[in-house]
């Protein structure tokens, strides 16, 4: 249940995060305010890093899978914050959830994954999900949603980065630090080119985002560390619930028809693909075990009723 009202908190944070940018809009540059929000998220990740070794598990063993991440990881974000400018919230959220689609088809040539007919109709049938939402008529707000869409693409390439580099044994905070600091000197650059002095309620609202941007990354980290993910995974669409909530409220900005059935459909397909790979996973332990390779016993140990990591 703590692992669940986590994985909400998160969505929550996220969606505060998103309505802020929003809010400052054209009025402010954005280098500026990813730096400020990476900043912020570091400071709020360091309870997290003296829990997992101090400064001395900030020390990098994949630079490699790192860059890929890092690189990755900044380009979603700056195509997320170039969508919650231009388009509804609700719009941004829905389109994000192409990237589990994105994820499933880069995993065939990325993790040599085999990825069977079922799985691959609910890829199909997502994506018209996700045409339905575009509404590709031309215009400022279709290219807002290509370039959204984009930036769901390499956020698949940076979930596979760092499942790569769970795998070898970094760290999620080490991850996630490294990440906010490339980003944070990333942006850092074009900061004498674009600095902008904040009103009083500009910094407020800088504050805010880097803040609830980082306890959205802590809620999500301790979820994910204490539940189980087919259990909490659904939980995360209720991020589109916020989304839709905020418009409404905020912008006045009702969802249209083809909006709601295609983020449906996105929604669907995510959680049926979802629901293939805990199956398969838990198929593939069976096999294991059977052959006499499943983990020792032991308090750590994966169940048998237990969805993959």
């Amino acid at each position: 249940m703590l692992a669940i009202l986590a994985v909400l908190a998160s969505t929550l944070a996220f969606t505060v995060m998103s309505a802020l940018i929003k809010t400052l809009g054209h009025d402010f540059p954005m280098p500026q305010s990813i730096f400020i929000r990476s900043v912020v998220g570091i400071l709020v990740m360091l309870p997290l890093l003296r829990r997992s070794g101090g400064w001395a598990s900030l020390r990098v063993r994949h630079v490699g899978w790192h860059v890929v991440r890092c690189c990755s990881g900044l380009f979603g974000t700056v195509s997320s914050f170039y969508g919650y400018i231009m388009l509804p919230l609700a719009d941004v959220m829905a389109l994000g959830f192409t990237m589990p689609l994105f994820l499933t088809v880069l995993a065939i040539p990325l993790l040599g994954e085999r990825v069977g007919i079922r799985r691959a109709t609910a890829v199909v049938v997502g994506f018209l999900g996700a045409v339905l939402i575009i509404r590709p008529e031309g215009g400022g707000e279709t290219f807002a949603s290509l370039f959204v869409l984009a930036g769901a693409v390499t956020w698949a390439i940076s979930m596979i980065a760092i499942r790569r580099l769970g795998a070898m044994g970094e760290s999620p905070v080490t991850i996630v630090i490294w990440f906010s600091a490339f980003a944070a000197a990333m942006s850092g650059l074009l900061l004498p080119f674009v600095w902008q002095t904040p009103t009083a309620l500009q910094w407020a609202m800088l504050l805010a985002i880097g803040i609830s941007g980082g306890f959205g990354q802590l809620f999500i980290s301790y979820a994910y560390r204490a539940g189980d993910v087919v259990l909490l995974a659904p939980f995360e669409y209720m991020a589109l619930l916020w989304a839709l909530g905020a418009d409404i409220l905020f912008w006045q900005a009702a969802p249209e028809w083809q909006m709601l059935i295609g983020a449906a459909i996105l929604v669907a397909s995510g959680l049926y693909i979802l629901h293939r790979e805990a199956k398969l996973g838990l198929a593939r332990r069976r096999g294991a075990a059977a052959a006499g390779k499943a983990a020792p016993a032991g308090p750590d140990a994966p169940r048998a009723d237990q969805s993959p990591g």
